[in-house]
């Protein structure tokens, strides 16, 4: 690393890169392909591949630390979108079906940009709520909303999460 780095975090930061990039060959060496999400995670295991590439040549060519943070932080953002995406999730997935919302799948997006445009997306969600669906709580509010729902559970009442309780096991077909 360049003006200020230090042989450890050097050493520590060659550690890192070796690791995610052995756990990510050894995953994909490992992965068949025969379905679709099979396929999907192959492709995000992919794009990491490239940006552990792109961040190991960074910090071999001895460019400033601050490329070669840039280029973590965009291996950081391209693991937490194929995370999300795994799960099923999009940075929008929280919004109202139908929302007007703008995607935000690029990983090069500053956070600041993405920040303001979800807290606009929230805003506007918002507006069009009614005034009962947005509670703000503090923490011992919370513990009453816990108490009154387990109190709901044990009286053999509907509560809040029984939606969950009869899912499917993980091998069981649909």
């Amino acid at each position: 690393m360049s003006q200020g780095g230090t042989g450890a975090s050097f050493d520590r930061l060659a550690k890192f890169i070796q690791d995610l990039q052995d756990l990510v060959a050894l995953l994909l060496r490992g992965l068949s392909r025969a379905k679709p999400w099979q396929r999907q995670l192959a492709a995000h295991l992919g794009d990491i591949e490239k940006q552990v590439d792109v961040l190991r040549l960074t910090v071999a060519m001895e460019r400033h630390d601050s490329e070669i943070l840039a280029a973590a932080d965009h291996l950081a953002g391209i693991c937490r979108l194929s995370a999300a995406a795994l799960a099923g999730k999009t940075p929008t997935s929280g919004f109202p079906p139908g929302s007007d919302h703008a995607e935000l799948f690029d990983p090069n997006l500053p956070r600041v940009a993405v920040e303001q445009q979800l807290q606009w997306e929230t805003f506007d969600a918002w507006v069009d709520a009614y005034p009962s669906d947005i509670q703000s709580h503090d923490a011992a509010s919370v513990d009453e909303t816990i108490a009154y729902w387990r109190s709901e559970k044990a009286a053999g009442e509907s509560y809040y999460g029984d939606e969950n309780e009869e899912a499917p096991a993980l091998g069981a077909r649909h």
